[in-house]
Parts: structure tokens; C-alpha cells; sequence
């Protein structure tokens, strides 16, 4: 009893501590301290060429001390340590040198850990680090909405995030506006009036999912998000740099990327076969020409740095396969640990080591690889090559030159015919450009000290990186090493790989990611907004058998998809960004989909598929802008091609899809700008292709509608717009064409109402509604 009374001022004064004074939070280094550190400090107190021997990577160094002091950090002392002086300005010279100090509540966080013992917590293995487990839907609230709202699960994770927020879904979109959303979206081209009239006519039971059926079996689907993809690893038909010279057979890659998203090839595989698929199998052409991923980046023809360049090389296959597949900003750990996410120098050298034993190649392909046009071609060239050389050689017998060195021989006559058959060739000859091991031997790399080939450091083998791992370095010791790469890369386990190309999807269909950072899933990454949806689609696709396709349905069948793009004051106030998917995004065409669109409406589209890449006009002074002044010329019915197929040179991109926000072709694009900028309009309004097409839209509206104004405004709206005009737009659009066609008669123009008619179409082209998907 008296032990007890003893206690009680001792209780009294916790629970008045509990009840009255707020107990300090334990400060987290790992979350907390390191982050600080490694962003202000690791350019000086890291790795070999830590100065003052001090480094921040390490928490056992901060128990030590440095060159000049012998505690840098004194646990539970932080006025007797001398990190706390140097931050404070107390010791000379300030740290960080060379940058603004320390904000106040920096400093005192890191004080603090230290008053509590500068304990070292271990990193935590939390999102998106541990593989994603499917989570149940929540249980929406209004059992209204619940019962007439919700499609599919993904409307139950948007639903649940609105009622948090008093919030409701907008209405769903018209059948016209669905309509001509889910064609852009998915073939990147608007429907035909008599698909717009199939599909407002059909009234079977599902005909919006049977439309987004056909239109993901429709083969311009490849077309459209093969794109998407070919942004993302920085595909190219030039080398860049100052020479830019072409690589004549880098079009096979692209082919490869539509064929595989035409086919519905699974991710895993698609992924498998561009890491390894010389590996994986060995014989198949499919698999030789993915390969080709790891050789599109830049490439200096004229360095006189060899080492240099192919390590130039290895950096870009490392980063391109972190950000791309992965998600993650590897590239940041070249020089040092990564400042922000848990990746070290090791992790980013042991993921390069996988393309250490790399060499390029160039590998003739087997079977019925191009169309059967242009196998024909090829065969019509090899039999004129073959005529050629026999008259050659008789030329050469009869001269009785055979001998010569061909430096002294002019090209000309038969020579120079040899020469040109062979340029049309070899672009279209079986060969494709692709990566193979140099042998089985096992593998081992090199860290580099601060990224330079001056400062090798240990060696390491190639390996996973770790935080994707479990948290421990996994090496690979076998020559092929690529292939446990794509092995690990495509595994249901990894945790990011599901995540990414599922967010990348979602980005496309709705403007934003749910990581509105698509290829920075890491710390300074942008936050999930639903993060269980997110997992939830990840599960779905790796349930689905890893195909692109069907998770494409549920995201395009969901109510949240089908959204209306109207505008709710109150949830534009509560949510201005539009976060939480209460309704959908407007979004703009990109320059592809524009031009690919104009041709469509004006009737000159040329569907043709695959086959080296075309030239359309440029004019010259396009061509003066670039480094070089290398452009083809194609004939005019394959200039009418799909946009994908034009030549991509990286010192100079066609001017509709420059102007309208194209990628650079040297990095990795994972989301295209939107800018709205005066080129644009004036690309628009005065650029020779818009006119072009509108003459030859005008031309198409007359012979299909005939001669009445009223039918033909009719049908140039539906085929530029997917709708009929309102009674106010025909009125106006009627007035437009007479008063134009008076202009044109004064101009003495040899057909002045169908010069106006041109004029009209020229205008749908440049209306906002043309330019945008609601």
C-alpha cells in the first residue's frame, strides 16, 4: 500500500503529461533526416569524393566523423554536434556550401533526431514497393447510385472518394459525343456518318459495348496506341547528333509495336521479347526486331570517344527500362544513391550490368515477315539486280577494267543504277537492327564513382534493384541475364511493373493518371489519387491474363469513363483539378490525330499498314530549320498515309505534329504537352496542308451531297463534327457560303460557290470542337 501511495505523484504527473502536453513525435530518418541529407548534401559528402571525409550514405559514418572532426553527430547532443554548427552557420564555412542554408524547421527536425538518439529506422518496404494485392470495391453509400450508376468496380473506387466529399458524378455523355470520344480514343479517328447512324440506330441490348469491341479489333487501334508507345522509348529513324544520320531499318520496330498491340500480345511477353527476345526465342522475327528497344536512343556517330559512347549507350538502355517499365527515375542514381527513393549506385550498376554483354547486330529474319506488297517489291528488285550485275560484268569483260579500284571508278550508267536499286533495297530487305549477347559468360560491371568512366569502383554482377525485391540484392550470376531481367520485369510479383502500363492507360483514357507523374512513381513523384483503384486495375490486368485489351473494355464500360465534360460549380470549387473524377476530361487531339482526322474527313486517308516510313511535302524553309537537310520524297498517294508511318529524324519533325506539342525523339516522353499557342492557328488557318485537304473536303461534301447549301452543311458537320448543325449554325454557315461565293465571283474565280464551299470546310477544320474530344 505504501509503494503504491509512493506511486501516485508519479502517475499523476504522466497522466498529466498525457492529458495536458503534447508527446513529441519520434522523428523518422529514414522518412525524415535522409531526405534532407542526400538533397543538399551527397553532391560533396557522398561516395569516393566525400570532402572532409564525411558522407551522408551511410548511417553508420554518422556515428564516426570527418577528416576535421572527430563527432560529426553526437547522439542525444545536438549543441555538441558539429553537423548542427555547420548547418547553422556556427562553423565556417556554411553548409551546404554554394546553396541557400537550411529552412529553420529543417534544421530542428534534424535536431531533434538527434536529442532522441539519431536512431537509423529501417526503410520501410510501404507503396509502391510491395506488390499489389487486389482490394475489395467499397461499398457505395447511396444505394440509388449504387444500383444505377456503378458498371463495374472502377465506379465503386471513384463513387466512394466523391461521397467522402459530398460530391455526385456528372451526367453521362450524349450517344454522339460517347461516340466520337471512344474512336478518337481508340483508332485516333473520328466515325464515318454511316457509323454514326449504325451505331445511334442500333437499339439491341449493349451496342456501346459491342462498339468498343470492334473498334479494339479494328487494326488502326495499333496504330493509334502503338504511338503512345513508341513516345514512351524515344522511337526515332535517325541516329541524332549533329550527322543524324538514318537508320534505314528501325522502321520494323515500329511495325513490331503495332503488330503487338493489334494482336493483343500479353504485356508480359511484349515487355519479354524487347528485353530478351533473342534469348526467349531465338527464331522467332518478332522477337529479333523487339530487341531493337534497347538501341533507339541517340547515338554519336562522330565521337572519338568509344568507351564514352557505349557507356553513353548503357545509360540510356538503364534509364529508358527504369522509367518506361518500371516507373522510377533510375537515372538519378548513376552518381550517387538516389536522393529521394530507395535506389543506390549499386542497384542502378547492377541493373545496367544486364546490357553489359551486349553487342549490336543486324539479323536476317525468317518467314513471311512485311505484306505481301512488299515482299512482291523486294522481289521485283532483287530479279532487276540481278539483270543488272549480269551486264555489269559483261560491260566490265568488254572495257577490260574489272580490275580497277572502284576509288578511280565513276559511278555512272549501270554502276549508278546498281547503286540506286540497292539504296531501295536494303531498307526493305529481311534484316532487322537488334541487340544479342556477346557470350554465356557470367557477367560483371563496374560501379562508376559519380558516373565517370575515370572512377571505377566495385564490382558488381547484375542484379534486380533491391526496394523491388524484397529489400535485398538479388544478383544473377548466369550469361543470359537478360532473360531473368524479363523474367523479373513481367512477374505478377514485381511490384510496379502492373502498376505503371495500367496508370498509362488510365492516362490516355482520361487525361491524367492516377499518378499524375506516369513515369515517376517514387518520391517526387506525384501522389496516387485513388490508390486502390489503381492496384485494383493492376490485379485485373495480371488476372486477365496481361492483356492490354481487356482492361482497355473495363476502363472504357465504366460510368466514370462515360462522363459527361460538363461543368458543376460546387465540385469545380471543391475539386478544381478535377481529382476525383467527377467528370471527364476535355482533351486535345494530338498533332497525329489532327492530321490523321483531316484526311480522314476530307477522304484522301491512305489505310495502308506497316512498310518503310513516307515523306509527305515539306517546304523548304521547314527544311532549312533542321541540322541537316536530309527529306525523302514519297509518291502522293503514300504521303496520305497514317502519320505514324512519316519518317521520324530527330533534327526535324514534321511541322503539324511539332507544333502541336510531338515528342522530342530524344528522351522518353511519358505525357505529351498541351499548349495552346499562336503557331498552332496559324499551322491551322494559313499552312498549304490544311488548305489542301479543305479543297479536297469541299470536293467530297458537293459529289455526295449535290448542289444544295443546306445538304451539303449537313454533311460536311457530320463528317468533321459526328453531328448535325443547329438550326442557328445552318443559318449562319447558309449565309457564310453565299456571301463568300459573292467574294469569290467579284475575285473572278472560275467556280466561286465551290470555292466557298472549300472555304466552309476550311473553317470546320479549325474550330475547337474539330480539335478536341469531349
Amino acid at each position: 500500500m505504501r509503494k503504491f501511495m509512493a506511486a501516485l505523484p508519479l502517475m499523476a504527473l504522466f497522466a498529466l503529461g498525457a492529458a495536458g502536453q503534447k508527446v513529441e513525435k519520434t522523428v523518422s530518418f529514414r522518412e525524415e533526416v535522409e531526405p534532407l541529407l542526400k538533397a543538399d548534401c551527397t553532391g560533396c559528402h557522398s561516395g569516393e569524393a566525400k570532402q572532409g571525409g564525411f558522407s551522408v550514405e551511410g548511417a553508420a559514418l554518422f556515428g564516426g566523423g570527418s577528416k576535421f572532426l572527430k563527432r560529426v553527430i553526437v547522439p542525444g547532443k545536438p549543441a555538441q554536434s558539429a553537423l548542427i554548427g555547420y548547418l547553422r552557420g556556427k562553423h565556417q564555412p556554411q553548409m551546404p556550401i554554394g546553396m541557400p542554408p537550411l529552412k529553420e524547421a529543417q534544421i530542428q527536425t534534424i535536431e531533434r533526431w538527434i536529442a532522441q538518439g539519431a536512431r537509423v529506422d529501417a526503410a520501410k518496404q510501404g507503396w509502391p514497393y510491395t506488390a499489389p494485392v487486389n482490394p475489395a470495391a467499397p461499398r457505395v453509400k447511396n444505394p440509388v447510385m449504387r444500383d444505377e450508376w456503378v458498371a463495374n468496380p472502377i465506379d465503386s473506387f471513384v463513387l466512394a472518394k466523391l461521397e467522402a466529399k459530398k460530391l455526385f458524378p456528372s451526367p453521362p455523355a450524349d450517344k454522339t459525343t460517347l461516340l466520337r470520344r471512344v474512336y478518337l480514343d481508340l483508332v485516333g479517328l473520328p466515325p464515318t456518318p454511316q457509323e454514326a447512324e449504325a451505331f445511334l440506330a442500333d437499339t439491341a441490348p449493349g451496342p456501346y459495348e459491342k462498339l468498343v469491341d470492334r473498334l479494339l479489333a479494328d487494326p488502326r487501334y495499333g496504330e493509334r496506341w502503338g504511338r503512345h508507345w513508341l513516345d514512351l522509348v524515344r522511337y526515332a529513324e535517325t541516329h541524332g547528333f549533329e550527322a543524324d544520320n538514318i537508320r534505314s531499318r528501325a522502321w520494323r520496330y515500329r511495325d513490331y509495336v503495332i503488330r503487338s498491340f493489334n494482336t493483343d500480345k500479353p504485356y508480359d511477353k511484349f515487355l519479354a521479347e524487347q528485353l530478351a527476345g533473342d534469348l526467349l526465342s531465338p527464331k522467332d522475327s518478332d522477337a529479333l526486331i523487339a530487341t531493337g528497344f534497347a538501341r533507339l536512343g541517340s547515338w554519336d556517330e562522330l565521337s572519338r570517344d568509344p568507351a564514352g559512347r557505349w557507356q553513353d549507350y548503357l545509360n540510356d538502355a538503364t534509364d529508358t527500362v527504369g522509367s518506361v517499365m518500371l516507373g522510377m527515375t533510375v537515372g538519378c542514381a548513376r552518381c550517387h544513391d538516389h536522393k529521394y527513393d530507395q535506389i543506390t549506385a549499386r542497384d542502378y550498376y547492377r541493373l545496367q550490368g544486364f546490357f553489359a554483354n551486349t553487342r549490336w547486330s543486324e539479323e536476317r529474319l525468317t518467314g513471311e515477315v512485311d505484306s505481301p506488297e512488299l515482299m512482291q517489291r523486294r522481289r521485283e528488285l532483287q530479279e532487276e539486280l540481278k539483270e543488272k550485275r549480269v551486264q555489269q560484268e559483261a560491260e566490265r569483260a568488254e572495257k577490260g577494267d574489272a580490275e580497277e579500284p572502284k576509288r578511280k571508278r565513276k559511278k555512272e550508267g549501270v554502276d549508278a543504277e546498281i547503286d540506286a536499286l540497292n539504296r531501295e533495297l536494303s531498307p526493305i530487305d529481311t534484316i532487322a537492327e537488334t541487340v544479342t549477347d556477346k557470350n554465356n559468360n557470367p557477367i560483371t560491371h563496374k560501379v562508376l564513382v559519380r558516373g565517370s568512366l575515370t572512377t571505377p569502383g566495385d564490382i558488381v554482377k547484375p542484379g534486380f534493384i533491391a526496394s523491388l525485391s524484397g529489400g535485398k540484392e538479388v544478383d544473377v550470376a548466369t550469361g543470359k541475364a537478360r532473360l531473368e531481367l524479363a523474367r523479373w520485369v513481367g512477374s505478377p510479383q514485381n511490384p510496379l511493373t502492373a502498376r505503371v502500363i495500367a496508370n498509362r492507360l488510365w492516362q490516355h483514357h482520361f487525361g491524367q493518371g492516377i499518378v499524375a507523374t506516369p513515369s515517376d512513381f517514387g518520391r517526387n513523384g506525384s501522389k496516387p489519387t485513388h490508390t486502390e483503384l489503381l492496384d485494383w486495375l493492376a490485379t485485373t490486368l495480371i488476372q486477365k491474363g496481361w492483356s492490354l485489351k481487356k482492361l482497355h473494355k473495363v476502363i472504357l464500360t465504366s460510368a466514370t469513363y462515360r462522363q459527361s465534360v460538363g461543368a458543376n460549380p460546387v465540385a469545380a470549387k471543391l475539386d478544381p483539378a478535377n481529382t476525383l473524377l467527377w467528370r471527364q476530361r476535355r482533351q486535345r487531339l494530338e498533332g497525329e490525330s489532327i492530321r490523321d482526322s483531316i484526311l480522314a474527313v476530307s477522304g484522301q486517308l491512305n489505310l495502308q499498314m506497316s512498310g518503310p516510313s513516307i515523306y509527305p511535302r515539306v517546304s523548304g524553309e521547314v527544311l532549312a530549320t533542321g541540322s541537316t537537310h536530309k527529306w525523302g520524297s514519297s509518291p502522293e498517294d503514300q504521303q496520305r498515309r497514317r502519320t505514324v508511318y512519316v519518317f521520324q529524324r530527330r533534327s526535324l519533325s514534321l511541322p503539324m505534329t511539332e507544333v502541336f506539342d510531338g515528342p522530342d525523339m530524344v528522351n522518353t516522353c511519358p505525357k505529351r504537352q498541351s499548349t495552346t499557342i499562336a503557331p498552332q492557328a496559324l499551322a491551322m488557318f494559313n499552312g498549304e496542308f490544311g488548305w489542301e485537304q479543305a479543297r479536297h473536303f469541299a470536293e467530297r461534301v458537293a459529289k455526295e451531297a449535290g448542289s444544295d447549301s443546306a445538304a451539303q452543311i449537313t454533311l460536311a458537320y457530320r463528317l468533321a463534327l459526328v453531328r448535325k448543325p443547329t438550326p442557328t449554325q445552318l443559318a449562319q454557315a447558309t449565309a457564310f457560303l453565299a456571301k463568300k461565293a459573292e467574294l469569290h465571283r467579284d475575285e473572278k474565280k472560275a467556280s466561286p460557290q465551290q470555292a466557298a464551299l472549300a472555304d466552309f470546310c476550311h473553317v470546320l477544320f479549325n474550330t475547337n470542337e474539330f480539335l478536341y474530344a469531349d
